[in-house]
């Protein structure tokens, strides 16, 4: 199973269109029967309605049909049993194919086009963050990375630790003291693991599971980088299998995550009414992502905005009434402008935040689209 990272993102949305076809394809997978039948029904339909739009263009319809093959064939032999979505981006023209294999479904989406389209995929990257989780006692530690809900990596380690009683030849105050030293010795080996494990990794956030009075402890030896990425302690058995940890977890992470969005729909309403560092709507928000000034791009998950970009400059304007482009004259064509700005986004390194249940006021006041601002 392939993870998707930023990075990513970043090679798809540097793509510029040079003429060539660009499929980017997204599926929901499956071995059951009536899912690959489902899935190969809508391909099916596809091609043909794509097909006859390429009837009269020779060229791109054979970029399209060889693309489509290289497609056709990894469908047909590449794909995983575990997968369960599916997003493709290929262009047989200029010898670029990228598959990602996912354990989330994605909805079934196939886009003809002369770049790739990342939305779906920013999307998916954005609402399914990368935690790395430590499950903790004096003596035990497990270290997992969790990622779409699934353990990717799980280390462990173990320290030989005297019990709470007195041992012979060692007066009490004494023997205490060495077990104290040898938790702490240990909490600290467990801080620099962790330490090398976010290092590699770069998870989005940490969660600290175990008793009260070790997390205590152990919070201490962070470093403070570390510390500031904790976003959840709680208590939970050190013995607890990975799928139980996933499966208890997921709730609060969600219950976080929506949190999180009111906070951030209400911080941006706020910034805005006081205009400080912040624009609200498509019309702001796309200028301010063309002039390369957006911190953070806020989209509610749903928004579709069509709008029209400048075949000779290449500028992106709302829909409206301009008949050509209001800088160079040239002829505008319809474009997704939802895409765009996603697209801009990543290649400008803004982070992208997708609001899954956005409220009234940010939909009726900002048409679901804002930003806050580096400027």
């Amino acid at each position: 199973m392939e993870f998707i990272e930023r990075d990513d993102l970043e090679i798809l949305a540097r793509v510029k269109a040079d003429g060539s076809v660009f499929i980017s394809l997204f599926l929901s997978t499956s071995v059951e029967e009536k899912s690959s039948r489902e899935m190969k029904t809508f391909l099916r339909k596809k091609v043909r309605q794509f097909e006859k739009m390429f009837a009269s263009k020779d060229k791109v319809r054979t970029g399209f049909r060889r693309s489509l093959e290289q497609i056709e064939e990894f469908v047909e032999n590449g794909l995983s049993k575990e997968t369960r979505g599916l997003a493709i981006f290929c262009s047989a023209e200029r010898s670029f194919f990228r598959a990602f294999q996912l354990s989330v479904r994605l909805p079934n989406r196939f886009i003809v086009d002369e770049t790739p389209h990342i939305a779906p995929l920013a999307q998916l990257v954005e609402n399914h963050q990368h935690h790395l989780v430590v499950l903790l006692d004096s003596h035990h530690a497990r270290i997992l990375g969790i990622y779409f809900w699934r353990v990717i990596e799980e280390k462990r380690l173990e320290e030989e630790i005297p019990g709470k009683v007195k041992v012979g030849g060692w007066s009490q105050p004494r023997f205490q003291r060495h077990r104290r030293d040898q938790v702490q010795h240990f909490l600290k080996e467990v801080a620099d693991q962790l330490e090398k494990s976010f290092r590699k990794d770069s998870p989005d956030n940490i969660i600290l599971l175990g008793q009260g009075r070790i997390m205590a402890e152990f919070r201490k030896l962070l470093p403070r980088f570390l510390d500031d990425k904790v976003l959840i302690v709680d208590s939970m058995d050190i013995t607890t299998s990975s799928q139980d940890v996933v499966r208890r977890l997921r709730p609060l992470l969600e219950e976080e995550k929506a949190r999180s969005h009111q906070e951030v729909q209400s911080q941006l309403l706020h910034r805005v009414r006081e205009d400080y560092l912040a624009v609200g709507g498509v019309g702001e928000t796309l200028g301010a992502l063309q002039e390369g000034r957006v911190d953070a791009l806020i989209l509610a998950s749903q928004s579709g905005h069509m709008g029209v970009r400048c075949r000779g400059c290449g500028f992106l304007f709302e829909k409206g009434d301009q008949g050509d482009c209001l800088f160079c004259k040239e002829e505008l064509e319809d474009v997704d402008l939802t895409e765009r700005m996603v697209e801009m986004a990543e290649k400008g390194r803004s982070a992208v935040e997708f609001i899954q249940n956005p409220e009234p006021r940010f939909l009726e006041a900002m048409d679901g689209v804002g930003a806050f601002l580096k400027y």
